[in-house]
């Protein structure tokens, strides 16, 4: 089964900021789906932080020693928007 792939999760994932830059329609459906282009462009505009030691990822700073900054580029291409999306909503995702 594909991954999910809409607006509410890049919004979520990424910032209002970096995905209006990609998807400016203001009166957008919020379950649109998108194209994994449409993601690896709202990925590079976004300045949401991730962190991460290679398997779990944190999208808080929690001060765990063994957690690295992560760009949302490579943390999109790494663990993918779902994981990004969990991160955001509870603090951290692994798998």
């Amino acid at each position: 089964m594909p991954e999910r792939r809409e607006i509410w999760m890049a919004l979520l994932s990424f910032g209002d900021d970096a995905v209006e830059r990609v998807v400016a329609d203001k009166a957008r459906d919020l379950h649109a789906p998108l194209t994994e282009e449409q993601l690896a462009a709202m990925a590079r505009h976004s300045t949401v932080p991730y962190w991460t030691d290679g398997t779990v990822l944190w999208s808080i700073d929690y001060g765990d020693p063994r957690a690295r900054p992560i760009s949302a580029a490579d943390a999109l291409a790494r663990f993918g928007l779902a994981a990004l999306e969990e991160a955001r909503e509870k603090g951290t995702w692994q798998p």
